[in-house]
Parts: structure tokens; C-alpha cells; sequence
């Protein structure tokens, strides 16, 4: 019963929710911290909501890729 409320598909409103909220503070953060400058502000908040920044980190320093390339994604994609 409990493994049933907990399944991703039960929390798309709750994902959504903060993926909103997480973004709405961010650029409220962006805006006052480069004010004078709203292309800094363009610029940083296009690196953060396009999660330029963690694709980096993820390619760079750790074995995604390699880990991405190992998946059988046809055999992923046929098994429904």
C-alpha cells in the first residue's frame, strides 16, 4: 500500500510544484543579485534553468556518459 503512494507517477503535481518553486526563487535571485546588469541576469538564468551547469559537471567529472552509452536503450524501449 504504501509502495504505491511513493511511485513517481503518483507525484507528478508534487514534481512539478518544485521544479516551479525552485525556479521562481532562482531568478528572484538572479534579478536582485545583477540588477544593474540585465544581461548577467539573462545569461545566468539561462545557465540555471537550462541546467547548463550540471550537464557540465555530469560530462566532465563523473562516468555518465560512459554510463548512458552502456544502456541497451532498445531493449529498454521494446520491453513494454
Amino acid at each position: 500500500m504504501i509502495h504505491e503512494t511513493l511511485q513517481i507517477e503518483n507525484m507528478s503535481g508534487l514534481i512539478v510544484f518544485l521544479t516551479l518553486w525552485e525556479s521562481v526563487w532562482t531568478l528572484i535571485g538572479l534579478w536582485y543579485s545583477a540588477r544593474k546588469d540585465k544581461w548577467w541576469f539573462i545569461g545566468m538564468g539561462l545557465l540555471q534553468l537550462l541546467g547548463i551547469i550540471e550537464i557540465y559537471y555530469l560530462v566532465k567529472h563523473t562516468t555518465f556518459v560512459s554510463d548512458v552509452k552502456k544502456i541497451n536503450w532498445r531493449k529498454l524501449w521494446l520491453r513494454n
